[in-house]
């Protein structure tokens, strides 16, 4: 399976150890979704042109239809988004005039398709008898209808709640009926037979033999409790056991997987507890990280008020060999007084030199629209400020820009973020990729299969473990040194591509050198990385047009090299980032922060804006974990 553009971008994410955190990671979880019928049309209530009315229906069978528990319908069709009723009037609402008659049109509707089927199945039976001799319904709803993801087909139970059979003989004949349509041909020759079970171990086949029935699969006790352990199947127990009853009793979690055509029908078994425990391959860089957080939002919860002013310059260099190189300048000053969760800031923007790109057209039109002259854009440019106040213990922030109020005069008032969750201090995030890449594992087994979902769990929580394994930190007299060298990354590369079968390819790096101090005190004192690509080995890699597609759409289709450096202690820190590609221009970032007592409290969000408006925009942090700002601070 090929994983070189996996393992690329997997590879990228080291350029995140130029901050003190990482952002949190979403989470997958592994369950039985609610079904999703959004594809269901009403027009299903016309399909059959033989069936009897409604009415007919109806007239036939009152005791049936009088004792109907439309809740208990609702909940076997799905129905639990919202209230049932509302979820199923959305698709269901030509079905009758109130919910109460859709409910008991659908039920008829499904009524009448069994009865179909139930005759097709009789006149198959008389057409097909070898067939219908041989035909198991469980085995084959166990690989061609079964799906732990379809609520409605996870089992044979399942099914005809969905369905409203209401006998095993109408179950039955539902399966065959669906046999003999899509799997017997003319002369009565079926291309469809029962496939053996296989038990998956954590991706791997087990010889122990499945039965299945009634949707519970089994294996021998002696099986189980070899994988297991006699905690969930005690010594003393012998015969067929539930293989999922047992599984879980260990802590171990149960999956399924069917290819689509009967070829492939697996029962997967996933060791929880063995796999969560690979966390402790990440534990240095969760605790430097962990400590960097917290170092980082310590001056925001001092007792005393904090000041900390950053400057930033921004230098985008564009090369001309005819006109000579180009250097457009910008520049952020953020002034910031922080004191017991609350965050007073003032940013001040020089942005002139935008103006450089714009041709004299255009200028000219953009001036006209704001009500100024070309010359008047300039000077307002190199000075537009904007301030923002937040307040992390109770999750509120608000923020004004005063240019905006030549504009319009509401704009330069004070306006209300949408903070989302609070931040208090002890938030601080961790580093712990394991149980989010395992619970994708999960997921990504059930329509892959078991061996190449824990394939892809390996390759991703390798190419991690090179960045972020413990074998990349190392601590003496409480200072915490990370690594990684151009030889590492390339040897682990070569690796891979042997373990794929394609030895001898190149690895996307010219250089990848990194290195950061973390001392005692929870500080950045240093940061070096270089990082330069080598396009020309990206040909080489065995990619498609689709994956060279987004090399280039991401702009690594070309030489790139990055440079950054950081300095710094408790009081100051600086740095500069280079972003320098080939034949086309360079990107210099360049910053210089200091942290001081402050000699003023900082303003509070409820002094400034009581009754400020709200936007609804963005969030102060990450559910897991503030994002801190690049710093050696």
């Amino acid at each position: 399976m090929k994983k070189w553009l996996t393992w690329l971008l997997t590879l990228a994410l080291a350029v995140t150890l130029t901050a003190p955190a990482l952002a949190a990671e979403e989470t997958f979880v592994v369950g039985v979704p609610t079904l999703d019928l959004s594809e269901l049309v009403d027009g299903d209530a016309w399909m059959w042109e033989d069936r009897a009315s409604y009415a007919e229906y109806e007239a036939a069978h009152p005791e049936e239809i009088a004792a109907l528990d439309q809740d208990a319908l609702l909940a076997g069709w799905g129905f639990r988004d919202r209230t049932a009723e509302e979820q199923f009037w959305a698709l269901f609402s030509s079905y009758g005039d109130t919910v109460e008659e859709a409910v008991k049109n659908n039920y008829i509707d499904n009524r009448l398709l069994a009865e179909q089927n139930c005759r097709e199945a009789e006149a198959y039976r008389a057409q097909y008898p070898q067939a219908w001799e041989s035909f198991d319904a469980d085995a084959f709803f166990q690989a061609v209808v079964r799906d732990d993801r379809d609520e409605a087909c996870r089992d044979a139970a399942a099914y005809m709640n969905y369905w409203n059979l209401l006998t095993r003989e109408e179950f039955v004949d539902d399966m065959f009926a669906w046999y003999v349509d899509r799997y017997l041909d003319e002369d009565g020759v079926g291309n469809w037979a029962a496939p053996a079970l296989t038990l998956m171990v954590n991706g791997a086949a087990s010889e122990a033999a499945i039965t299945a029935a009634d949707g519970v699969s089994y294996a021998d006790a002696a099986d189980l409790r070899a994988i297991l352990g006699e905690a969930a199947v005690a010594a003393d127990v012998t015969g067929p056991v539930a293989i999922r009853a047992a599984a879980e009793a260990a802590g171990w979690d149960v999956g399924w997987y069917s290819d689509g055509w009967e070829e492939r029908q697996e029962v997967q078994l996933w060791d929880r507890t063995a796999y969560l425990a690979r966390a402790e391959d990440f534990r240095a860089a969760d605790d430097f990280l962990t400590r960097l957080t917290e170092r980082s939002w310590a001056w925001i919860f001092s007792e005393e008020p904090v000041a900390q002013r950053a400057a930033l310059n921004l230098t985008l260099t564009r090369f001309s060999t005819l006109d000579g190189d180009r250097a457009y300048p910008l520049s952020l000053t953020a002034d910031c007084t922080a004191q017991k969760g609350a965050v007073d800031m003032t940013m001040t923007f020089d942005v002139a030199q935008l103006l450089q790109l714009l041709d004299d057209q255009t200028l000219a039109e953009a001036a006209d629209h704001l009500g100024l002259t070309a010359d008047a854009l300039a000077p307002l440019l190199r000075e537009v400020k904007a301030e923002m106040l937040l307040d992390y213990g109770q999750g509120t922030a608000v923020y004004r820009i005063p240019l905006l109020a030549r504009f319009d005069e509401e704009m330069g008032s004070w306006t209300q973020l949408d903070a989302g969750p609070t931040h208090s201090e002890g938030d601080e995030g961790a580093f712990d990729p394991v149980p989010s890449q395992y619970d994708e594992m999960l997921r990504s087994a059930g329509w892959m299969g078991a061996e190449a979902a824990a394939e892809d769990f390996e390759a991703e929580i390798g190419a991690l473990g090179l960045f972020f394994g413990n074998d990349r930190f190392t601590t003496r007299n409480g200072t915490t040194t990370y690594s990684l060298t151009t030889q590492t990354v390339n040897e682990y590369l070569r690796a891979r591509a042997e373990q794929e079968g394609a030895a001898g390819r190149s690895s996307p790096f010219q250089t990848f050198e990194a290195a950061a101090t973390l001392d005692g005190q929870g500080v950045l004192s240093s940061l070096e990385l270089h990082v330069r690509l080598d396009p020309a080995s990206f040909y080489d890699l065995g990619l498609d047009n689709s994956d060279l597609a987004i090399l280039r759409a991401l702009g690594l289709s070309r030489d790139v090299d990055v440079t950054a450096h950081a300095e710094g202690d408790q009081s100051r820190s600086s740095g500069q980032l280079d972003l320098h590609v080939e034949n086309w221009g360079k990107l210099t970032l360049a910053w210089d922060e200091t942290t001081t007592r402050a000699t003023r409290s900082p303003r509070q969000v409820d002094e400034v804006a009581p009754h400020s408006r709200g936007t609804g925009l963005g969030v102060i942090h990450s559910p897991d974990g503030p994002l801190a700002i690049l710093s050696a601070r």
